[in-house]
């Protein structure tokens, strides 16, 4: 018996590592890189909050934005195409590389791991990596134009990223020496996940043995050459064209389908086109008259739709998530517009300027506009579900066995459901369902009926609804 909890012991430690430490690595660098086809989610963002305030504008403009400790980086287009460090503290730039021989829109997303950032450009010559603190240059590959073709890392030393020959290639991110490539057509942006890469073609989903390139699976997806893929342990999102699926990650197996209407479908933004949070995808649609846009969001364990915003705008983009709200904006256009991610009820918006381009990194978003870039914060007198901010205070032990304890906070009385669903979306168990009075609640359940697993924990508040992934052990 004793023999058999230390391997139990063995088993929730090696488990909890490999859980935690995934989801290190993700908050680490999903928003960091600002590639498109990363979720665009936040998952460790706890501060900010809606109603939002301008707390600065920088006067230093760019297509595509990445922040990095204390400087950001800007890409921007023109003859030729840059990226630019610029320190915010000093409020000066560091230095500006420029992209030999290219020209307009550079439709590119930078990345950057360790002291290094990675840039190509729309008719450059090929892929750069830069000293990001210098700007000198330390390798180069002759892949001809990236219009496109963003990379991206898996934090453990390399990069991936398609060329003007339509190979899809693995490389060393120190050397640039090509590790594996494989021939694909199309605007490819890849994805990472769990040692393996998916890649989107004109008209499949292939996923890749992300070390070696061998192919694991593929299938075939509505026409479309920029398809949006989006992972994580629930499922791997493709939303092309008129449709979005969803794929067990490892066998490549359909858990559900979901057909848009002939007349609407999936933009190609080098920005993205969807965001995954924790509990819901939500993706950005245009009708095929470009008269009005909408934000579709579906529940990303069953496929239902969750809810519906359309606009008289055609182009929302930059649909980002952080801290229970889902953030986009009219591209170009006066407007930034923040989303409660369970209902769809738009609780902030502002149409002082013209923006483009979202990201939340250190508690604020980071937004491209016409004056710069504007930086907003939390309301400091905000009392926007001030009652419910870290509703969810505390969730212990996680991985669970045997038994769970859920610690909340409430500030008014009121009624209080929680309920834990597996990865389906099926309800498994309701925990608590009744009214709570202002105080801190601690409360304990016995799971021992449930099996292993990966959960997730809904608590709903009045109209608050918090979420919180737990791995059960039994």
């Amino acid at each position: 018996m004793k023999t058999l909890n230390i391997i139990k012991s063995i088993f929730i430690l090696s488990f909890s590592f490999s859980i935690l430490t995934g989801i290190n690595a993700q908050s680490d660098w999903l928003m960091i890189n600002g590639n498109p086809q990363r979720t665009n989610y936040v998952p460790g963002e706890k501060i900010l909050l809606p109603p939002l305030e301008k707390e600065a504008d920088i006067s230093q403009w760019a297509e595509y934005l990445l922040k990095k400790d204390n400087i950001i980086y800007l890409a921007n287009g023109g003859s030729p195409n840059t990226v630019t460090a610029y320190d915010i503290a000093n409020q000066n730039e560091l230095w500006k590389f420029e992209i030999e021989g290219s020209a307009g829109s550079i439709s590119y997303c930078p990345a950057i791991s360790g002291n290094l950032i990675f840039i190509g450009g729309q008719n450059g010559k090929g892929l750069y990596a830069l000293d990001r603190n210098t700007g000198e240059q330390k390798w180069f590959k002759p892949f001809g134009s990236q219009f496109s073709k963003s990379p991206i890392l898996d934090n453990k030393g390399h990069i991936f990223i398609c060329n003007s020959s339509n190979q899809f290639l693995c490389l060393n991110e120190n050397t640039g020496e090509t590790i594996w490539s494989i021939n694909a057509y199309g605007y490819i942006t890849p994805t990472y996940y769990n040692d393996m890469i998916f890649i989107s073609t004109n008209d499949e989903l292939i996923a890749l043995n992300s070390k070696t390139g061998e192919k694991l699976w593929k299938r075939i997806h509505s026409n479309g050459s920029r398809g949006h893929i989006l992972i994580d342990e629930s499922g791997a999102f493709i939303c092309v064209n008129n449709t979005i699926a969803c794929y067990n990650p490892e066998t490549g197996n359909e858990k559900w389908y979901y057909q848009l209407p002939d007349t609407i479908y999936c933009p190609s933004y080098s920005g993205g086109t969807a965001c995954l949070t924790d509990s819901i995808l939500c993706v950005s649609l245009v009708n095929q008259g470009q008269t009005n846009g909408r934000l579709l969001a579906i529940n990303k364990f069953t496929g239902a739709k969750q809810w519906e915003y359309i606009s008289d705008y055609p182009y929302l983009q930059s649909a980002v998530g952080a801290n229970g709200y889902i953030y986009a904006n009219k591209n170009f256009s006066n407007w930034i517009g923040v989303f409660n991610q369970m209902t769809g009820e738009l609780v902030f918006q502002d149409s002082s300027q013209k923006y483009w381009g979202i990201i939340i990194v250190d508690n604020r978003l980071f937004v491209l506009s016409q004056t710069g870039i504007t930086v907003f914060k939390s309301k400091s007198s905000s009392t926007y579900n001030n009652d419910e901010n870290e509703l969810l205070s505390a969730i212990s032990p996680n991985p669970v066995l045997g038994k769970i304890t859920i610690g909340y906070k409430t500030m008014n009385k009121g009624k209080t459901k929680i309920d834990l669903f597996d990865f389906k979306g099926n309800n498994i168990k309701c925990f608590f369902d009744g009214i709570d009075f202002p105080g801190f609640h601690k409360r304990s359940f016995n799971i021992a009926n449930i099996s292993t697993g990966i959960y997730v924990l809904i608590i709903k508040r009045n109209n608050h609804i918090e979420s919180k992934k737990i791995v059960v052990v039994q």
